[in-house]
Order: C-alpha cells, then sequence, then structure tokens
C-alpha cells in the first residue's frame, strides 16, 4: 500500500515524480526530473529535499544544484510564505493569505565561473543548492 501511495499513481496524479533516495549517485537518483526538464517542463524542489513545515534548519541536499547544471536550465529562487498549517478551511474561507515571491533566475555556471565543475561531486553541489537557499530567504 505504502509503494502505491509514495511511489505511484496517487502522487503522479498531483505531478510529483519519485527521486530514488539512497544511490549517492544524481544521475540516477534524479533520473526522472532530467527527462523532464529535457522535455521542456518544469520541476519544483524544494533545496532540503521535502517542504519544511517546522521552518527548522534541515540540511541542503544538492539536487537542485545537479538538475540545473546537467541540464542548462535556470534555477529560480521562488519563497512561499503563509502557507504552513493552513487547514481547508483556511484555503475555502480566504482567512490567510499565501504569498509567492519569485526571485531572478540564475545558472549554476554563473556562481563559480572559472571553476571545473565535477558531476560526481556532491559537495560542490551541496555549496551551490546552500546558495540557492540563501537567495530564497533574501526575498
Amino acid at each position: 500500500m505504502k509503494k502505491i501511495i509514495y511511489g505511484g499513481g496517487f502522487f503522479k496524479i498531483w505531478g510529483a515524480h519519485q527521486v530514488h533516495v539512497g544511490l549517492r549517485d544524481y544521475e540516477q537518483a534524479l533520473a526522472n526530473h532530467i527527462n523532464i526538464l529535457n522535455n521542456n517542463c518544469s520541476v519544483c524542489i524544494f533545496p532540503e529535499g521535502r517542504k519544511n513545515a517546522e521552518n527548522k534548519p534541515l540540511s541542503i541536499k544538492g539536487g537542485v544544484s545537479f538538475l540545473s547544471h546537467k541540464t542548462n536550465i535556470p534555477i529560480i529562487p521562488v519563497s512561499i510564505n503563509g502557507a504552513h498549517f493552513m487547514t481547508w478551511r483556511d484555503f475555502l474561507s480566504f482567512r490567510r493569505k499565501v504569498k509567492i515571491i519569485f526571485g531572478k533566475p540564475f545558472f549554476v555556471k554563473d556562481i563559480f565561473s572559472g571553476q571545473v565543475i565535477l558531476n560526481s561531486d556532491q559537495d560542490y553541489h551541496k555549496s551551490i543548492s546552500s546558495i540557492v537557499m540563501g537567495k530564497i530567504k533574501e526575498l
């Protein structure tokens, strides 16, 4: 049942795509997302690997940086404010407002121009993703 809900049709109906966790290889883990981006579609990635409802610091993952580098697609930082702990009643009654702010797009190659980028260097991609988080927090 868990595989049907978390890896099957339920999330695909909502537009989610599977990430293969624990492989220590971005190319394999994000194969679905690479395919989506190469087909001129877009994806929404949380740099921490998941949404952070408690607003507590989580460890940064390097997937967003790797995807931008691999597909040569820009990263658009997005900040979503006011959605934490929103109930259906809040949503339907317009009691709360959600504010979505889009930042200026940028390419990974522009962050550390002149440096050699290795596809398998996870530390490099994590450091780029932490810069992405910084840009999101500035919004």
